[in-house]
């Protein structure tokens, strides 16, 4: 994390954790903590520590994990791929926004059967 986003995320802290409180069901990451951390001779990188939403299920179930952040800059992984070449399931790769955008776009996958 940049200062810029450390800043950011101090400032939206208190409506974060009134809205968690709020809507205990929801699927929002929540955040254990960020940190500062400061090693002899290196510059100081911010981390921030938070849940992993993931459910325990066998991954052979998942066919695609995407990161989500709610932005466009550098979110994409699949941006060399041709859209036939997206049918199958990534492998493991974790996704991100504009791969979900392109994913939706190109073929109705989040839409269950009517048997499902």
């Amino acid at each position: 994390m940049n200062q810029t986003e450390v800043n950011h995320m101090i400032r939206v802290l208190p409506k974060y954790y009134e809205y968690l409180e709020d809507n205990k069901d929801c699927y929002i990451a929540k955040m254990f903590g960020m940190f500062t951390v400061r090693i002899a001779r290196f510059e100081s990188i911010h981390v921030m520590v938070m849940q992993n939403t993931m459910p325990n299920i066998d991954k052979t179930e998942l066919h695609y994990v995407f990161d989500m952040k709610g932005s466009s800059i550098n979110r994409e992984v699949l941006k060399r791929k041709k859209d036939s070449q997206l049918a199958d399931p990534t492998g493991g790769k974790v996704l991100k926004d504009l791969d979900y955008v392109r994913l939706k776009e190109l073929k109705n996958f989040f839409k269950l059967d009517k048997d499902q």
